[in-house]
Parts: C-alpha cells; sequence; structure tokens
C-alpha cells in the first residue's frame, strides 16, 4: 500500500522539439548554381581569348598606318593652290584619325584584359568543423556563395563584353579610315 500512497514528482513538460528542416533540393541546386559559376568563368576565357587576337592585330594595323607617314614624300609635292593641298591635308587628316583610334581601341583592349578580379570561393575558409554539416546544409551554404559570386562575375564579364564590342567598332572606324587614307596617299 505504501506504494499507491507515495505522490510521484510531476515532470515537467517536454518542449515542443523544432522540426528539423531540411533542404531536399539543395544539392540540386547547387549543380545549377556551380553549371552557371563555371558558365561565366568560361565566358570570361573567350573574351579573353579574343582580345588577345585583336590586341596583336590593332598594332600591327599601327604600325602599318605608321609605315605610311613620311613627312618628307607628303612635303615634296607642290602645291599650288587649295584644291592641290587638299589630297595631302586629307591624308594627313584620317592617318591621325586613324591612329587616334586605334590607340584608344588598344587601351580598350588592354582594359577588358587588366579589369577587375573575379570572385572566387576561397577554400581556406573551409574549417574542419564545416565538415560535420548535414550535406543539405552545406549544400545551401554553397548555393549562396556561388550565387553572390555569379552574380558578380556576370557583372564583370558584361563589362568586358561591352568594352570589347566598343574595341571592335573602334578597329573596325580605324580600318576604314586607313583604307580611305591609303587612297589618298596613292594619289598623292
Amino acid at each position: 500500500m505504501n506504494d499507491q500512497n507515495q505522490a510521484t514528482a510531476p515532470t515537467a513538460p517536454t518542449a515542443p522539439t523544432a522540426p528539423t528542416i531540411t533542404y531536399q533540393s539543395a544539392e540540386l541546386l547547387l549543380t545549377v548554381v556551380q553549371k552557371e559559376y563555371d558558365s561565366e568563368d568560361e565566358r570570361s576565357k573567350i573574351l579573353d581569348t579574343r582580345v588577345n587576337i585583336f590586341l596583336p592585330v590593332s598594332v600591327a594595323l599601327l604600325a602599318f598606318i605608321a609605315s605610311f607617314l613620311k613627312l618628307t614624300d607628303i612635303t615634296k609635292k607642290k602645291v599650288n593652290n587649295v584644291m592641290d593641298a587638299l589630297p595631302q591635308t586629307l591624308f594627313i587628316v584620317f592617318a591621325i584619325l586613324s591612329i587616334v583610334i586605334l590607340l584608344i581601341a588598344i587601351i580598350i583592349f588592354i582594359k577588358v584584359i587588366s579589369i577587375q578580379k573575379y570572385k572566387r570561393l576561397n577554400v581556406d575558409d573551409i574549417t574542419d568543423d564545416m565538415l560535420r554539416y548535414e550535406s543539405d546544409k552545406t549544400a545551401v551554404g554553397l548555393v549562396r556563395l556561388y550565387k553572390e559570386n555569379t552574380k558578380f562575375n556576370t557583372e564583370i564579364n558584361n563589362k568586358k563584353v561591352r568594352l570589347y564590342q566598343l574595341g571592335i567598332y573602334l578597329i573596325s572606324v580605324s580600318i576604314t579610315l586607313a583604307v580611305i587614307m591609303y587612297i589618298f596617299y596613292i594619289n598623292l
């Protein structure tokens, strides 16, 4: 009877356990974001390769145009009136314009190559404690990092593309001016 009369100590109510949040699609999203990140990295390499082609072309074109600028040949021709001086004047104007535009294109191409660095994942930030995290939660963290870095790198690549297109346009204008200059050179 003693057992029935004993009072039992009340037990503390248990706190409801928070549901464990799982990120079931985190690893799939990580794969997608990594592909986008890699795509931006590849895009950068392609732009750099293209610039590395057009930069020497610009320098060669600059040397070609400069080889025609022999002022002694231009000043040898006798000028009797203003109309006789027109071809020489236009030759000089087109040569100078072509050279200036080419120099600007070269500066732009150098800027494309030396533009701001890309954001990368810093592997030094990975600690031994992180290796103990659940894979879905680690994937979520990586998705966020890759997403942030990809956005940043996309903006840099977009700047590079705009500058590259401007450089190509300037080279085209310079080539056109050089052809016109050459036509005047032939008629000197």
